[in-house]
């Protein structure tokens, strides 16, 4: 489970969905390549399509590196 990172309303969540983003301009910054490519973001899509697709179909679906 992710730590809390974002107080609100009295109490602490995870809240990370501008990680991505904030390390984008951090690399800009140190000069240096982000760690979320075009090749990493089509992996999380096929890992969230196998999801889907398993669900529908009751079966365990592969995901090539």
């Amino acid at each position: 489970m992710a730590e809390p990172n974002y107080h609100w309303n009295g109490g602490y969540f995870a809240n990370y969905r501008g990680a991505g983003l904030a390390d984008i301009a951090q690399g800009i910054v140190d000069d240096r390549p982000h760690r979320f490519s075009g090749r990493f973001a089509l992996h999380t899509l096929a890992v969230l399509a196998s999801i889907v697709e398993s669900a529908e179909s009751g079966r365990f679906i592969e995901i090539s590196g």
